[in-house]
């Protein structure tokens, strides 16, 4: 099998498999709507630039660039203004806010150690074990900090598990999960106003 990128001094993550989140990043565009349509503008303007920054940065992930410290900066002020300021307001879901950003918070943490070790790190180290049980054997590959090989699969499937991870808890869940608030505080406020609702 041909893989590609998988050398490369100054890309992180192969382009064929770093575009799959352009998917996920269109989360941050419905939010932003979202954010315009219940007049918060600050909000609706740095959803659009995340969502610009996101493009440019999973459109080819290098190593370090400013595209990427750009991006990363944006996320976590994203969640800051959205903890600190927005959370106020849908004080019936704020549990669930905090415990979608702690899970986004510790899956990122998990995810850069984890790809730190696979792919970043290169050091002599035996080849992964093979465990009898097929679930064992995902959870141990899933989780294991060895380090794997430009062009193989293993190096190739490391990719693939960093990438659909951060899609996951980074993109889709944080996202969903703020809109689901923003829409549900809104309601709540209607029905609080019956002014509102004409």
């Amino acid at each position: 099998m041909q893989y590609v990128e998988h050398e490369d001094a100054q890309i992180l993550v192969p382009r064929h498999i770093s575009r799959i989140a352009f998917v996920s990043i269109q989360c941050f565009l419905l939010v932003a709507t979202l954010s315009y349509y219940m007049e918060s503008y600050f909000t609706c303007l740095h959803l659009i630039l995340l969502y610009i920054f996101s493009l440019l940065h999973w459109s080819c992930i290098y190593r370090a660039g400013w595209i990427k410290t750009v991006d990363t900066i944006l996320a976590f002020s994203f969640y800051s203004i959205f903890t600190i300021k927005h959370s106020v307001r849908f004080y019936h879901f704020r549990s669930l806010w905090i415990y979608a950003s702690l899970m986004a918070l510790i899956s990122f943490a998990i995810n850069k150690t984890i790809v730190y070790y696979q792919i970043l790190y290169p050091r002599d180290m035996p080849e992964m074990v093979v465990y009898p049980n097929r679930g064992m054997q995902w959870f141990m590959n899933y989780f294991s900090l060895t380090y794997t090989k430009p062009n193989t699969a293993a190096r190739e499937w490391a990719y693939y598990r960093s990438v659909y991870t951060h899609i996951v808890f980074i993109h889709f869940i944080p996202t969903i999960t703020s809109a689901f608030c923003a829409v549900s505080a809104y309601r709540y406020r209607m029905f609080d106003n019956p002014a509102l609702c004409y």
